[in-house]
Formats: structure tokens, C-alpha cells, sequence
């Protein structure tokens, strides 16, 4: 079998962009890849040079090996601060929290064994249980209604779960960027998009399983990115075709909405893109479904373990078949006669009923959104709100000193607002700077596809009947644009992939349901960034602007992220749109 290793023989930086040589040695010789043998340079103008890279995914994977201790400096950097945002304030407020009011029921019935029924499949859930078993957890809480204040500190077992998963996903997703493969400031860039991303922030911190489902998915995508790397019969392909099975399963056991990111992926192994695959043209059959049966294998365990640790009558019986409720303990229709229900009869019963009951979500519900709203990030969730006296009004009143008197007359003691009440609340809303940037990033690639669609037919149109033969630079051209279409289409597929099952649909849809595709519209934005027409010098700079100015408006909005008292003006201040309450 021939062998080929690539190495980074020159990388130039000039006011246009960069321009990567590498060079490809076999045991027959060397041949230049990335460049016209002629050293062809791309010219126009900018829009003409972003459709017109000229560097190859071979050459920007050696380039990222190169990066290897900067990579290690980035990660423990976003991890350090993933886990402060994460962890800060994590017991406040110390009450039920919007949808903690289903969750920590949920949590509280694996400890009673009481049967209950959910939309969406166990593993999220069981996930919370344990962390609730771990730190220790109070089964007698009844979680009766959105704000009771917990008795004691045993809620925050499972928010530490939530915690944790939100923050070990930041560096993750940067490793998924630099697998694509982007530059580290591109990498870094979408990663802190990530962090400084309000509405990640705020599932990360409650007894909710959107920070697992975020996770799963972002690793699942990562398993995948490497599969396509690998060589077939390696032991590396091995591996990584168990893994990529092994997430799949674990994303679609936390919630189905997982399911386009493994879908996605499964179509690109399927029917192949050289982009994606680079040496090899598709993934073989027999091999996909390996994946898809491991998968399966996953995702059923967890559902034989969800029944296994609920033997008594609860919640759910009404759900289930009464050959089912017969063997619940406690329940009316109990019957220690009664013949047991194989697993894969409850398996399959439950899951349809699980798919029945999302189809059937009430289409109306106060905070409900339309998914094209989510984009424009036009309105939010309110979570939670906790409204007290202002403490200047319950200022004890003395006999002020001659200095106070002064500073009083100066006006610095007047009070801080025209209201005698602070207000803290918190509000799901994905971070605007975020959310625009997001939104411009797409709009910019459809209008990049449009462009070269258009291109494409005008060359058809205009060409001689007769065809002459493609010069090697045209071949070259040609390829690495299909290498970057293909590459953007996909995350941008990613993308839209997530929003669809929300699109036309009568159910009630909800911003965090906006989660999973914002994490493919993150990456396209980045990956436009990095294919800019700039020197890297300057794409440093832009991805750094692009930082500090998540990271400020995170500043800015996290009094709705912690739950922290603002005066009402403060609380009117950080209401930029109309729609946001």
C-alpha cells in the first residue's frame, strides 16, 4: 500500500490572504498539492477571492498540527472560564426554576421508584439522579411550584451535572472546530461564542438536560470529524466507529431532537463528500450501520434501566398498557399473578407513546416562540423573577454627620431609582451579539452559494458546444472550491437540519429548542471568518473583536444569567428590543 504523509513546507501571509504550500512525498516522488504547478495566484476582488480559496484541507490539517501548544494554552483557558460561568452562584436562586418544576420530579421518582411518564428518553434524567445520589438528595421536596424555595442544599447535586456538561462542552466544541479543520483563532472564536452565549449559560446552570444534549451532539459531530479521517482497517477506524455509535446513542437517549446531527453525518458517510472524507469516498455500508446498531444498543439500555428503577405506581401509569400497570407495585390494578412484560414489548410501547405525546405538545403556551424569531433573537423565556424592597428604603434613619450632610447635599445619597423595589429575574436569551453575528454568517454563505450558482450558469450558458480539455490550475480551482462549498454546506445543513422538525409544525416550540442548530451556526460563521480574503494577522484581530464584544454583552445581560437584583431602570436599560420583557 503506498503511503503518503503531508508537511507544511512554506506558509506566506500577505495583505490578500495567506498562501500554504505543502508538499505530498510517496515512494514514487514528490508533487506539490494546493498550488498551480505554474504557482498560479488567485486575483479580483474580495468577494472573487472568498469564492476562490486556493488552500486545501491537506495543507490546513498540517498547519493545525503546528498549532499544538497554542491549542493546549486555549483549552485550559476556556475551560478556566467555562467552569467560573458555569459554577458561579450556582445554588442562586435557592427555588424551582421554569421547567425544574418537571425535572426535579422526574429526579425525586428514580429515588421513590415511582413510574412516571416523558416526552423525551431517560438518560438526561438519570444523568441529574445520579448527581442528586451523589451529593445526597431530599425526596421529600414536592416541587409544587415554579419559585418554592428548596428546604435544603440537595438540588444542587443534579445543577452540578447540568453545570458540569456545560462547561466541559466549551472545550470540546473548540476541538470540533479544529477538526473541521479552522485556524485557532477561527477555533477560539466559535468556542467563546459558546461560552459567552447566554442562553447555554443559563440551561447549564439548572435541573434541565439541554446542557447534556448540546454535549452529546457537539461530541457525537467530533467522533464523526475523526471517523472521516481515519483509514479503513486501521485500528483507529475501529475505534472511532465505536465511538461515533456510542454518542449517537447517548445524544438521542437525552432528547430526539439530537437526532440531525448523527442523520446528517450518516448521509455525508453514506453517499461521500471528498471535502469531509479526504482520501476516501464514502464510508462502506456495513460499517454505517455498525454505527446505527450500536447506537440502538445505547440508546435501549438506558430505557431498560429507566423501567428497573421504577417498580412502583406513580405518575405515569395511566400511559402504559394495563398488562404494565398489573405488575407496578401499589397500583389498583396490581396483580402478583400477573405474567411479567418482556422488555422489548415496554420498549416499544413506550417509545410510542413518547412519540404521540410530541406530536400532541399544547400549540399554545405563554412563552412560546416561532422558530424564525430565533435567528433575529427576538424574544425570550422568562425563567424566573423575584421582585423585594430596595435596601436604601430600609436605611436606618440617624442623625447624619457633617460629612454625610455634605455628600448629600452633593446628591450622592439620593436614591438609586424612582422605585422602591429591585427586581432579579432570569431570562433565556441567546446573546445578541452572538445571535447577529450568526444570523449575518448565514445570510452571507446562501448569498455566496447564490453567486456561484449563478456563475455556474452563466459558464454553462456561454460555453462552446465543444468542450476543450481542463487545464490542471482550472482542475485545481475547481476542486478546492467544491471542498469549500461542501464543507460550509454541511455545517449550514447542520444548521437548518435542526430548525426543521419546528418548521409548519402546530406544537409549541420554545428558544432552547434553538440550541443544537445554534452550535452549526456558530461553527459556519467562524468557518467564514477563517476563508476570509485577509492576512491571518487580521483574522486574529477580527475573532478578537468578536470575543471581547460576546464577552461584554455577557457581562452586561448576567444579571439575568445569576439571578442578581437590578433597579427597574437598570432592568428597562438591557431591554434593546421591544419584545424582550
Amino acid at each position: 500500500m503506498m503511503r503518503h504523509r503531508t508537511s507544511a513546507h512554506a506558509y506566506q501571509e500577505s495583505d490578500r490572504g495567506a498562501s500554504v504550500s505543502t508538499t505530498a512525498v510517496s515512494e514514487r516522488g514528490t508533487r506539490t498539492v494546493g498550488s498551480s504547478p505554474e504557482g498560479t495566484s488567485v486575483r479580483g476582488g474580495p468577494l472573487k477571492q472568498l469564492l476562490s480559496v486556493c488552500d486545501s484541507e491537506e495543507q490546513r490539517r498540517a498547519l493545525c498540527a503546528s498549532d499544538r501548544p497554542l491549542d493546549l494554552l486555549v483549552l485550559l483557558l476556556l475551560t478556566a472560564i467555562a467552569a467560573g460561568t458555569r459554577f458561579w452562584r450556582l445554588s442562586a436562586p435557592n427555588s424551582v426554576v421554569f421547567d425544574e418544576f418537571h425535572f426535579g420530579k422526574f429526579v425525586t421518582c428514580y429515588f421513590t421508584g415511582e413510574y412516571f411518564f416523558d416526552i423525551h428518553p431517560p438518560l438526561g434524567k438519570l444523568l441529574l439522579a445520579l448527581g442528586g445520589y451523589l451529593h445526597g438528595y431530599n425526596t421529600s421536596f414536592l416541587y409544587d411550584q415554579i419559585g418554592a424555595v428548596y428546604p435544603d442544599d440537595s438540588y444542587m447535586g443534579p445543577r452540578f451535572v447540568a453545570a458540569l456538561f456545560g462547561t466541559l462542552v466549551v472545550p470540546l466544541y473548540y476541538l470540533v472546530a479544529r477538526a473541521l479543520p479552522m485556524s485557532v483563532e477561527a477555533s477560539a472564536l466559535a468556542a467563546s461564542w459558546l461560552l459567552f452565549d447566554m442562553a447555554t449559560a443559563i440551561e447549564s446552570r439548572l435541573i434541565l438536560t439541554d446542557s447534556q444534549l448540546v454535549f452529546f451532539t457537539v461530541l457525537h459531530l467530533y467522533c464523526m470529524l475523526r471517523l472521516w479521517r481515519t483509514r479503513n482497517g486501521t485500528r483507529a477506524r475501529r475505534r472511532w466507529l465505536l465511538w461515533s455509535g456510542i454518542t449517537a446513542g447517548l445524544a438521542l437517549s437525552v432528547k430526539w431532537t439530537a437526532l440531525a446531527t448523527p442523520g446528517l453525518a450518516g448521509l455525508v458517510s453514506l453517499f461521500g463528500s471528498r471535502a469531509l472524507l479526504g482520501h476516501q469516498k464514502r464510508i462502506p455500508f456495513f460499517q454505517c450501520v455498525l454505527i446505527g446498531l450500536v447506537a440502538i444498543c445505547v440508546y435501549t439500555s438506558f430505557f431498560w434501566l429507566h423501567f428497573r428503577l421504577l417498580p412502583r405506581s406513580g405518575s405515569g401509569d395511566a400511559f402504559m398498557l394495563p398488562t404494565f400497570r398489573a405488575n407496578l407495585l401499589g397500583s389498583p390494578e396490581h396483580d402478583p399473578r400477573a405474567p411479567k412484560v418482556p422488555f422489548g414489548s415496554k420498549f416499544l410501547y413506550l417509545n410510542k407513546e413518547m412519540l404521540r405525546a410530541n406530536a400532541q405538545v399544547p400549540g399554545r403556551h405563554h412563552w412560546e416562540s416561532k422558530w424564525w424569531s430565533w435567528p433575529l433573537d427576538l424574544s425570550g423565556i422568562l425563567y424566573w423573577i423575584q421582585s423585594q424592597r430596595a435596601p436604601w428604603m430600609d436605611a436606618p434613619q440617624t442623625n447624619p454627620s457633617p460629612r454625610a450632610m455634605l455628600r448629600a447635599s452633593q446628591g450622592s445619597l439620593k436614591p438609586k431609582s424612582a422605585f422602591d423595589v429591585v427586581e432579579a429575574r432570569i431570562y433565556l436569551l441567546v446573546n445578541p451579539i452572538v445571535a447577529w453575528s450568526v444570523l449575518g454568517g448565514l445570510l452571507l454563505f446562501v448569498s455566496l452559494v447564490g453567486h456561484r450558482l449563478f456563475q455556474a450558469a452563466i459558464g454553462d450558458f456561454q460555453r462552446a458546444p465543444k468542450r476543450k480539455r481542463e487545464s490542471e490550475p482550472s482542475k485545481l480551482a475547481r476542486r478546492v472550491k467544491q471542498t469549500y462549498y461542501a464543507t460550509g454546506t454541511f455545517v449550514f445543513c447542520g444548521w437548518l437540519l435542526n430548525l426543521l422538525p419546528y418548521i409548519g409544525v402546530k406544537r409549541a416550540a420554545f428558544l432552547y429548542h434553538y440550541l443544537p442548530g445554534l452550535i452549526y451556526g456558530i461553527l459556519l460563521t467562524a468557518w467564514l471568518l477563517d476563508r476570509a480574503p485577509v492576512s491571518r494577522s487580521m483574522r486574529a484581530q477580527i475573532a478578537m473583536i468578536g470575543i471581547l464584544l460576546s464577552a461584554a454583552a455577557y457581562v452586561y445581560f448576567s444579571p439575568w444569567v445569576y439571578g442578581l437584583h437590578l433597579t427597574i431602570e437598570q432592568q428597562r436599560a438591557r431591554r434593546w428590543l421591544g419584545t424582550w420583557i
